[in-house]
């Protein structure tokens, strides 16, 4: 790639990201921001997980602060996906008196970087999915790759806006588009 389109492309991603945290603070969400994890915190950050799988490729979750933990992955095939209670791209499923939920998102893939993204559009979408475009509910913004041992995570807190049906998705170029999403269906 050469400079001048490396140097473009990096100033179309910042510009992105100042809009979803203005869009994020607008919102009220709290964000708590990117740390760095070994494996032992990785395993304990996905015990804290309440949900339990209850269909085929779909998990469900009880009580008014359910707390969902999802592992983005580069599975064996040339797509990643994002993994919750060892299902790949699971409808989140949060039942009626859900307040708030909160949701840790890891970045296991070695290979590139992740983000996560709640939204009220469904797919398809498009190869550079914009979170102002399709009015962000909840953003976590790039997760740098796994490295020595080393996992980057975040978490934000989303609140519902009632009844209905959501989308998560990756909103790094290109991985969205080709199916790094899934649904959300709040009772």
């Amino acid at each position: 790639m050469k400079k001048e389109q490396f140097v473009k492309n990096r100033i179309v991603k910042t510009i992105a990201g100042a809009a979803g945290m203005g869009a994020m603070l607008a919102m009220g969400m709290a964000h708590a921001g990117v740390t760095t994890i070994g494996k032992p915190g990785v395993i304990k950050l996905m015990k804290e997980d309440t949900g339990k799988v209850t269909g085929h490729n779909q998990v469900t979750y009880s009580g008014a602060n359910p707390h969902t933990v999802i592992e983005q992955v580069l599975p064996g095939f040339p797509f990643p996906s994002f993994e919750a209670d060892k299902q790949t791209n699971p409808t989140l499923i949060y039942g009626a008196g859900v307040k708030k939920v909160t949701i840790s998102v890891i970045n296991t893939n070695g290979g590139a970087e992740h983000s996560f993204m709640i939204t009220k559009k469904g797919p398809p979408y498009s190869a550079m999915p914009n979170p102002s475009s399709l009015h962000a509910m909840a953003v976590v913004p790039e997760l740098p790759a796994a490295s020595g041992g080393q996992f980057n995570t975040d978490t934000v807190e989303w609140t519902p806006p009632g009844p209905g049906t959501y989308y998560y998705l990756c909103k790094t170029p290109g991985h969205a588009s080709t199916g790094m999403h899934g649904k959300i269906v709040v009772k």
